[in-house]
């Protein structure tokens, strides 16, 4: 009994024990950001789906009543875990700091019907190495990629009014 005792106790101390980033998203998670819905599944993908923009967020602002300083994506407490990002057609705007500091994002998928991505909307995606651009995005905001570090190549054919 002891020896059983002992070995369960082991076992719990381990997992305790466990860093932040080795836990995966147990469960798919989802809401509603303006216009668009957004689901997290398991795999670490990130979705955005819907027609018409994102909401617009911005953790520093501290007019907003939210638990954080400011307004903050309704993500933001899981970014660590999004690694892939889907947005699907339909979407026509990504809002302002939508996917700020989403450290592990690699991937980007990007629809047709996009115009508009919002200002500091890739800020700190420091796992971004490459992103085309559709030629449908006629704004850029500013520093929409600032922080994006490892960001090599970046592929657009249309023509922006304002940059």
């Amino acid at each position: 009994m002891k020896k059983l005792l002992a070995i369960l106790l082991s076992v719990l101390l381990l997992t305790a024990c466990l860093p932040l980033g080795a836990v995966n998203v147990s469960a798919a998670s989802s809401g509603t950001t303006g216009d668009c819905t957004w689901t997290l599944d398991n795999s670490r993908h990130l979705t955005i789906s819907g027609n018409g923009s994102m909401e617009n967020y911005d953790p520093y602002d501290e007019n907003q009543n939210d638990e954080y300083e400011g307004y903050s994506t309704p993500w933001e407490s899981m970014s660590d875990n999004v690694q892939q990002l889907v947005i699907t057609s339909g979407v026509t705007g990504i809002g302002d700091y939508a996917f700020l500091d989403c450290l592990n994002m690699a991937s980007i998928t990007l629809p047709d019907s996009l115009t508009q991505i919002g200002a500091y909307a890739f800020q700190n995606c420091k796992s971004l190495k490459r992103i085309t651009i559709p030629k449908t995005v006629t704004e850029i905001d500013n520093c929409a990629f600032s922080g994006c570090t490892a960001l090599k190549d970046v592929y657009y054919t249309g023509e922006l009014e304002d940059w």
